[in-house]
């Protein structure tokens, strides 16, 4: 992903006049320009809208500056679809849909609670067999899914839009197209 855009950008909106006379108004009691007035604006919704779920909620800013930092649109979708999925669009939601949906994408890794002495904590050590394992942590393997992301979020968008993401397919399925073929979308 191309980095990040520190320059403005230009933003064309029509509001009421009642809200430009206030957006006057605001800029001038704050010794802004009117641009700064409605960044000042939107900055402070973000730090007052609330995302998530009651028990995980958080600020829409703090989702924005983690989101904003992550270096692929793979990388974003997962942080959103971890912390407020509701913030995906249909598209997004269907391609991580698709995603979580192959295990190629997906590595396992394998921890056990080890305890040297009596007196000291246990240590978290990763273990390779499975069946020594405490837990087990599945994290997305982005080195495969940004190679093929374009394709994965194309498959994902159109098999959401056809209904059909409840099926598990094969990174090659996908590749290859049989996913789309299989649900006559080819």
């Amino acid at each position: 992903m191309a980095a990040k855009q520190e320059k403005p950008v230009m933003l064309g909106a029509r509001i009421s006049p009642k809200a430009q006379y206030g957006l006057r108004l605001l800029a001038r009691i704050q010794g802004r320009t009117i641009a700064d007035a409605v960044e000042w604006s939107i900055n402070l919704a973000l730090r007052s809208t609330r995302v998530g779920a009651s028990v995980m909620e958080t600020r829409l800013g703090r989702i924005v500056d983690a989101v904003w930092e992550l270096e692929s649109e793979a990388r974003q979708i997962h942080y959103l679809d971890a912390h407020a999925p509701e913030l995906l669009d249909f598209d997004q939601r269907a391609a991580w849909s698709l995603v979580k949906r192959c295990k190629e994408l997906w590595q396992d890794r394998h921890f056990a609670f080890i305890q040297d002495g009596d007196d000291e904590p246990p240590e978290q050590v990763e273990v390779e067999d499975k069946a020594e394992a405490d837990f087990t942590e599945t994290k997305p393997r982005f080195d495969i899914i940004e190679k093929h992301w374009d394709m994965l979020r194309k498959v994902g968008a159109a098999l959401g839009q056809a209904g059909e993401l409840e099926t598990y397919y094969t990174l090659d399925e996908i590749l290859e197209g049989k996913a789309l073929a299989e649900a006559g979308l080819d």
